[in-house]
């Protein structure tokens, strides 16, 4: 990234009558606006800039399901409070607030914030808005930890995350983005051992199951209700044996799964690799009774039926 100013003076692909309506610096903080390798995109160049931020914190509490949170709402907070986070906004008090705002409103803000914090540590991830950290890449970096505290205690420099990022990305080499990817989170550390302060995290299970479901469309019942798609299967495995064990549906990749669940009596080609790799292959009913065995009923409130639709 380089400013805008650099990018003019050194290509002049950028006529100087569309140049000079260019913005030259944040509105918020006034840092230069920078512009990526192929001049398609500019942005602040401050990470901690209180507007851009306002929009994040706003953007996170929607997603958390906290009301009233507008854009606005979230920078009147941080410019008060030199918040150097966008989740720093879930920690606030009454006092925290703005002044010129209805006591009223305040309340409301305040009780909005009184939200169940508990939390899954890839969620919390993600929250962060860590560029490209999200989704698979949050629960394959994170997913093995209990709290951040944990992973940077076991990865206590650059040169470890790097690592980690290399293994559990399953890269042949160290790729750029790799690079950035592990960098990035090195450098929000502070940020994330603060952060999760706030919430309550979620204790993953010791056992771990990434789980490929394949074959004849099964129908779930929980508590006699009939649950589909199929995919929330592994929802109600993991709210029923949750602190024993951890399942991962792995959608539609048999690569890299544990077991291969089918009601199909066809050798399809993931049977096959399951076979061949010494993986589990059972039906669906068969690993409710595995699950059973194995570990216990877990919570004897759900109750989980399968059966083949015909």
């Amino acid at each position: 990234m380089i400013s805008v100013r650099t990018a003019y003076e050194l290509d002049q692909r950028i006529p100087e009558d569309i140049y000079k309506h260019l913005p030259k610096t944040c509105v918020y903080c006034k840092s230069p606006i920078v512009m990526n390798d192929n001049y398609t995109s500019m942005r602040c160049s401050n990470p901690k800039c209180s507007g851009h931020m306002s929009h994040r914190a706003s953007q996170a509490m929607d997603k958390l399901g906290v009301k009233e949170f507008g854009p606005a709402t979230c920078l009147d907070i941080i410019q008060k409070n030199n918040h150097q986070h966008h989740l720093d906004l879930v920690s606030i008090s009454l006092p925290d607030l703005p002044d010129n705002m209805h006591y009223g409103r305040k309340e409301r803000l305040i009780h909005h914030l009184g939200f169940d914090k508990r939390i899954d540590l890839p969620v919390l991830l993600e929250l962060c808005q860590i560029d490209g950290i999200a989704g698979k890449t949050a629960e394959r970096v994170i997913g093995d930890y209990n709290s951040f505290e944990q992973f940077f205690t076991e990865h206590p420099t650059y040169e470890n995350i790097l690592t980690h990022f290399n293994n559990t990305l399953k890269r042949r080499k160290v790729t750029r983005n790799t690079v950035r990817l592990a960098y990035k989170l090195w450098l929000a550390k502070d940020d994330l051992l603060r952060i999760e302060k706030y919430f309550n995290i979620n204790q993953r299970a010791d056992t771990k199951l990434v789980v490929c479901m394949t074959g004849d469309i099964v129908t779930a019942t929980y508590n006699s209700l009939p649950v589909r798609p199929r995919s929330k299967f592994i929802e109600l495995l993991n709210l029923k044996y949750q602190n024993i064990a951890t399942f991962i549906n792995s959608e539609k990749s048999i690569a890299g799964s544990d077991i291969l669940l089918t009601d199909s009596s066809k050798r399809t080609k993931k049977y096959n690799y399951a076979k061949n790799n010494n993986m589990i292959v059972s039906t669906f009913g068969g690993f409710i009774q595995m699950l059973n065995e194995t570990l216990g009923e877990g919570n004897p409130d759900i109750k989980i039926d399968v059966r083949r639709d015909n």
